[in-house]
This record gives C-alpha cells, structure tokens and sequence, in this order.
C-alpha cells in the first residue's frame, strides 16, 4: 500500500517537473500541435527531470548500501568522538 502511494507520488512529481521551466505549463499544454513545444519537453525538460529523479534514487541507495558492505553499527550516544559533545549527544533519544 505504501509502496503504491509512494510510486504514484513519485510519478505525479516526474510528471510536474517535466511540465514545469521557463515557458511554464504552456510547453506541455501546447505540445500536441507545436512541434517547438515537444522539444522542449522531450529534449530538455524530462531528460532533465529523469536525471534529477535518477540521482535522487542512487544517492537513497548509497547509505544503506554503504552501511551494509562496511557492517557499521548506527550510532549510539557513547559513539560521540568529540568529549564536548556528549552531554549535547544525551538529550537525543537513541532506540
């Protein structure tokens, strides 16, 4: 359900950044009969939007994957390197 909620949210936003530069929602109101129109969209805008999109993701997968291939812990109070930091550090709650 979730996951479900999450996709449609993410391709509503591809969708909305795609549609969204300079001329503004004119360029893909417009891109059925103006051949200037649908390059812009599909030459600037959605390239544009899918990398943004496509970067987002990798850097999402990095922290997990990098926790998982070095085996590092998540952190707890007591991990704190400087000495002035730990009683900033024990206000948090750490699960």
């Amino acid at each position: 359900m979730l996951a479900a909620a999450l996709l449609g949210l993410s391709v509503l936003l591809l969708l909305l950044g795609a549609s969204v530069g300079s001329t503004g929602f004119d360029s893909v109101l417009k891109m059925g009969h103006d051949p200037l129109a649908q390059q812009i969209v599909w030459d600037i805008r959605l390239p544009r939007t899918l990398g943004a999109w496509l970067a987002g993701a990798l850097l999402g997968l990095a922290g997990p994957s990098r926790r998982a291939c070095f085996a590092t812990r998540w952190p707890t109070p007591t991990c704190w390197a400087a000495p002035r930091a730990r009683p900033w550090a024990g206000r948090w709650r750490w699960r």
